[in-house]
């Protein structure tokens, strides 16, 4: 299968955590035929350790079918295991709301519905995603009224950092590991992804992590970004309050989102 990509070495991106690194590449699908694809591969350095790990990310991610999920195309055994991934020239959403001056309010809550439909999915295949971030966001289409994105699988991550304690719900701070495992976890982190949108990809400022945590036990929260609708802040809130089971359940965040972008069209 390897004889069938055609890698571009200058079009390569490595994964946050340093154990994948992404290819653009060619897919020879069959005569005459080629698409572009994105081609997760795991390190020469990470092969040994961390091949399970990525069989496992492609065993899960390989049966879901969303217009709002990275579509995982297979494994290729190349010359270390990869995933081929949907390819998106647009790229993260994070960058791109960072360099382009053409995203409206709008858009943003249509990323936002798009992002919701995706947690909902995967709630309902009881899947819980543990890294729903801004950049984990790949950016399908961008029109004057239709703006699109769709959400990568989590990839692989055995600890999470400190700097990501705004994504971890309060719950989760005697064990980080434990939001790997919930779907209320995915809730909190929805939440300040809709931060991430709202603040148009801004990259918020490293800060002690236990300050920080201290910070949001004492009731404290991110503050409403100025693009932001009261609505949208409103469902953020929600979806951060400090009792798990009173977050908002992603069926009624989907709906509410929805709502909102009728009434805006």
């Amino acid at each position: 299968m390897y004889n069938n990509f055609i890698q571009s070495n200058r079009q390569k991106k490595e994964g946050s955590r340093g154990i994948t690194v992404v290819f653009r590449s060619m897919w020879k699908v069959a005569k005459g035929k080629k698409i572009e694809v994105a081609m997760k591969m795991l390190k020469e350095e990470s092969a040994d350790h961390y091949v399970k790990d990525m069989i496992n990310l492609a065993g899960q991610w390989a049966f879901l079918r969303s217009n709002v999920l990275v579509r995982l195309y297979g494994i290729a055994f190349t010359s270390n295991i990869s995933m081929v991934l949907e390819y998106f020239k647009l790229g993260p959403l994070d960058q791109y709301l960072r360099e382009s001056r053409n995203v409206q309010t709008v858009h943003l809550v249509q990323a936002a519905s798009n992002l919701a439909s995706a947690l909902w999915h995967l709630t309902e295949n009881g899947i819980v995603h543990g890294n729903i971030r801004c950049r984990k966001l790949m950016v399908y289409t961008h029109e004057a009224k239709t703006f699109s994105v769709k959400l990568t699988d989590p990839g692989i991550h055995t600890s999470y950092a400190s700097s990501e304690v705004h994504w971890i719900p309060i719950e989760c701070y005697s064990n980080l590991n434990y939001a790997k495992r919930s779907s209320e976890a995915d809730v909190w982190s929805f939440g300040t992804t809709l931060w991430e949108i709202f603040m148009f990809g801004e990259e918020i400022k490293a800060t002690d992590h236990n300050q920080l945590m201290r910070w949001y036990i004492s009731g404290n929260r991110l503050s409403k970004p100025s693009s932001c609708l009261d609505e949208i802040y409103d469902l953020m809130v929600k979806c951060w309050d400090i009792d798990p089971h009173k977050r908002m359940k992603p069926q009624v965040i989907m709906r509410d989102i929805n709502q909102l972008l009728y009434q805006l069209h």
